[in-house]
């Protein structure tokens, strides 16, 4: 899922262009690496009420899992960001 953002770029040469704008290449990769961040907690927002619901389990009585997972993705969007970027 996190591969397309840089898949998709490579069609029609969109990385090149991305590359040969006046921002940094740490700059760019900040943005993709928010943007898929933003994106994995999005899914998050819906799937936990769904695996709350259908295992019983009482979200508010429990914050530390709740972080936990933020503080996972926050840590797992820039590896898989840097993982894709590699793999072109």
């Amino acid at each position: 899922m996190l591969n397309r953002s840089f898949s998709r770029e490579t069609q029609n040469d969109c990385l090149d262009g991305l590359l040969a704008a006046p921002i940094s290449a740490s700059a760019l990769f900040i943005g993709k690496s928010l943007a898929n961040f933003v994106l994995l907690m999005m899914i998050e927002v819906v799937s936990l009420p769904v695996f709350g619901l259908f295992y019983n389990i009482r979200w508010a009585r429990q914050i530390w899992p709740l972080i936990g997972i933020l503080l996972s993705e926050r840590g797992r969007s820039p590896r898989s960001e840097r993982f894709s970027a590699r793999s072109l």
